[in-house]
This record gives C-alpha cells, sequence and structure tokens, in this order.
C-alpha cells in the first residue's frame, strides 16, 4: 500500500537525495557542504545554474564521459577546463591549460595557475560566461 506520499510501504524519500537533487539511489561519498553557485542566461533565457561544493570542482565540457561538478554544454569549453576550489569561504580558479583559456572579469588566466574570486565575478571558460555567488556562512 502507498504512503502519504505515494511511495511504497517502507521507502525512504531522502533516499536519492544527493547533494540537493534527486539523482536515485543515495550516493556512498559523504555529501560536500555548499560553497556557492555559479549561473549563466547565455544558451537559455530561464538561466543555467551548478552548485559549487567545498573541496574541488571540475569545469569540463558535458558531452564527454568525464565525469563534472560542472558541465557545460558548449564547444569552446574543454573536457577539463578548470577547476574551482572552495574552502573555508575562499575562492580559487584555476585553468587547466584548456584551449580557449579561462577569464576572470575580462582577465585572461596562466594556466596552472590559482586566481582568487570574489562574490559577483563574471568567469568565462572558453566562450561560455558564468557569474559566482558566493554563499553567506552563518
Amino acid at each position: 500500500m502507498p504512503s502519504p506520499q505515494g511511495l511504497p510501504q517502507g521507502q525512504n524519500p531522502q533516499a536519492g537525495l544527493v547533494a540537493g537533487r534527486l539523482d536515485g539511489p543515495a550516493d556512498p561519498q559523504p555529501q560536500r557542504p555548499l560553497g556557492g553557485f555559479i549561473y549563466s542566461f547565455q544558451d537559455d533565457a530561464r538561466g543555467k545554474h551548478w552548485v559549487i561544493f567545498e573541496g574541488e570542482n571540475l569545469i569540463g565540457r558535458a558531452e564527454t564521459n568525464v565525469n563534472c561538478e560542472v558541465p557545460i554544454a558548449h564547444g569552446t569549453t574543454s573536457t577539463r577546463h578548470a577547476t574551482i576550489r572552495c574552502a573555508n569561504g575562499q575562492f580559487t580558479l584555476q585553468d587547466m591549460k584548456s584551449t580557449n583559456g579561462t577569464y576572470v572579469n575580462g582577465r585572461r588566466l596562466e594556466p596552472n595557475s590559482p586566481t582568487q574570486l570574489t562574490d559577483g565575478d563574471k568567469v568565462r571558460f572558453g566562450g561560455y560566461t558564468v557569474n559566482l555567488v558566493i554563499a553567506q556562512r552563518q
């Protein structure tokens, strides 16, 4: 008999909630705390957003077999384009020798050289632009 939430009896409604999204079976890895978000209206008037978690977040092209925290479906984004590292509310961005470069507020980054990010920064991965929102800690 279904439960009031429409789930079969005994099924946990939170079982598939992984890092704030419903993905199926629970992830065996521990959940990482929220660091912030990046968002873009470039290819979608409704906007797209990605969550940035504590630790390292890989940005790369969506149409590959590489597992990225931030998969971007844009032809100018490399497979392993860049990383955003969040540690204790501090954000750094590092270009990973991408083909079309990584930019912060219009300035091209040197490959493999971490650069500090601040709330509201405009970041471009090749030709795809996003904006950074850092989550406020209470």
